[in-house]
C-alpha cells in the first residue's frame, strides 16, 4: 500500500511537482503551474494520511516490536497486555517461559510475513518473524547463550482495536 510508505509519497509527489514547474519554466503557460499546485496539495494530503493513519499491517507490527520490548526486559506484565485476556493457557503459558527465562537482550532480525484475515469475525493475523535472543540464565541452557529464534504468532484483533496474540511457537535455531 502506498500509504504505508511517506517516503514513497513524498518522492513521487515532489518528483511531479518538479516536473510540472519546468515545464511551466519552459512554456510559461499557466496550466503546467495549475497542475503542479494540484499534485502539491495531492501530496500533502497523502503525506498527512500516510502518517496519521496507522493500517493493520502497521499495527501489527507495532505489537510485535512492543512484544520483543517486553521479552528483553522480561517485563511480564507488559508482555501480557499483548496476550489475549480469553485464553488463559496461552497467557499461563508465555508467564511460565518468560519467569524461566532471563533475558538479555531481544531484537526483531527480520518480519518474514504477515498475513491477515479481515474477513473473520474478529479480523485474525499470522505473522513469521525472526529474533536474536540473549539469554543470560534459563532452564535450557547452563549459562549465557545468543541464538536465533523463528517465531510464528496467531493475533486476534480485540474489542478495543489492539491486535493480541492468541497463539505462539517457535523453534531455536
Amino acid at each position: 500500500m502506498i500509504s504505508e510508505n511517506p517516503l514513497l509519497v513524498l518522492l513521487v509527489g515532489s518528483g511531479f511537482c518538479v516536473a510540472c514547474l519546468g515545464l511551466w519554466y519552459m512554456s510559461r503557460h499557466w496550466l503546467p503551474l495549475a497542475i503542479g499546485g494540484i499534485a502539491f496539495l495531492i501530496t500533502v494530503v497523502l503525506l498527512g494520511l500516510s502518517i496519521f493513519i496507522e493500517t493493520p499491517r502497521e499495527q501489527i507490527t507495532r505489537t510485535v516490536n512492543q512484544l520483543a520490548m517486553a521479552v528483553q526486559y522480561n517485563d511480564v506484565n507488559a508482555l501480557l497486555e499483548h496476550m489475549s485476556p480469553s485464553l488463559g493457557e496461552i497467557r499461563q503459558a508465555a508467564e511460565r517461559e518468560m519467569q524461566d527465562t532471563k533475558f538479555i537482550q531481544c531484537w526483531i532480525a527480520k518480519i518474514h510475513d504477515i498475513q491477515i484475515d479481515e474477513d473473520k469475525s474478529p479480523p485474525h493475523a499470522r505473522v513469521n518473524l525472526a529474533l536474536i535472543v540473549g539469554v543470560q540464565e534459563s532452564v535450557h541452557s547452563d549459562g549465557p547463550a545468543r541464538g536465533r529464534v523463528q517465531l510464528w504468532l496467531d493475533l486476534q484483533k480485540e474489542s478495543d482495536g489492539k491486535w493480541r496474540v492468541t497463539h505462539y511457537s517457535y523453534t531455536i535455531e
